[in-house]
This record gives structure tokens, sequence and C-alpha cells, in this order.
């Protein structure tokens, strides 16, 4: 991977050939390149969707939002405090995973007769897109939330194809 210096704070850095905007992993400014001159992006702008910060211990490409790398552990800002802490409220309510929390709800109204036959797919759904984002992502929290999604919406599923399976037989009797 080539390398190339920080027009903000002059550090070193490695980043893929083809990478033309992201984070300075050591100060954290916005930089983009224009052919091969890196320049800091304008005062206030936010990483673009899709922006990316290079870890610094094993090169791989990070989200510029990442405080962590998610290949190696390693801090991606060294110099900038981590984000604040949540507040306990945050591990009863996963607010930031919202897939998990929607799997959690699903699944309590799967066990609603006749309408959680569908509810209990969508929990299933959910509820395993929240367990991947708790696992890359474990300030999301969740992954209770999503477990609960994933058991009752396998237990409302078995119970109403035990329910048809029933119907079916006691009717060919």
């Amino acid at each position: 991977m080539p390398e190339s210096t920080c027009p903000s704070c002059g550090a070193r850095f490695a980043h893929p050939e083809e990478m033309t905007r992201g984070s300075c992993p050591s100060c954290r400014a916005l930089i983009a390149r224009d052919g091969g001159q890196w320049s800091v992006a304008a005062t206030g702008e936010r990483p673009a969707a899709g922006a990316t910060i290079v870890c610094p211990a094993c090169c791989s490409e990070n989200d510029a939002s990442n405080y962590r790398c998610t290949a190696c552990g390693e801090l991606l800002r060294p110099g900038q405090a981590p984000p604040a802490a949540d507040s306990p409220i945050s591990s009863l309510i996963p607010y930031r995973n919202a897939a998990a929390l929607a799997a959690y709800y699903c699944g309590v109204f799967s066990l609603i007769p006749c309408v959680g036959f569908v509810l209990a797919f969508v929990a299933l759904a959910l509820g395993v897109q929240g367990l991947r984002v708790a696992r890359e992502h474990p300030d999301a929290k969740g992954r209770g939330h999503a477990l609960a999604g994933i058991i009752l919406g396998t237990i409302v599923l078995v119970g109403h194809i035990i329910a048809i399976i029933a119907m079916v037989v006691t009717a060919h009797s």
C-alpha cells in the first residue's frame, strides 16, 4: 500500500491506491485526494457516506465514524478522546441497534394468534441482522434483544406449524 502525508498534521499513513476520500488516522481531519495531491476538506464538512479511515496498525479500511478498527481493534484516532459513555438505559433499550430492537418487538407481537405467523418471520430476519450489528459494533449493544426476537419468532413458527398439522390431521380423521 502506498503511503502519504496528512496535509493537516503531517502524519504518515498507508492507504489503498484507489482511496480518494477519508479521515487521517492521526488527527481525524477529513482529507481528499485530487490526482496525487491530498488536501484538507472544507471546515465543518462531515465525512460523506462511505468515507473511510485507514487503520495505522493493520492498514485495513474502516468506516470514518468508527472509533476502533473493526479488524484489529486498534484506536483509529489516538489523539481524540473516546466517545462518551452510554447511560445505563442504553443496555435496556439498544437505540443504536434498531434491527435488534425491532426484532424484539416483532417477536413479542408475534405471540398474537394468526398475525404472529407473519411477524415471526420478520423477527427472525431482524434478529439475525441485529446480531450482526452487535458483533460488528459492540457499542451498539442489543445482542439480548436480537436473541429474544429470534427465540420468540422460532417458538411462534413452530407453534403455528404444529397447529396447522393438528388441524390437517383432525380434518382427515
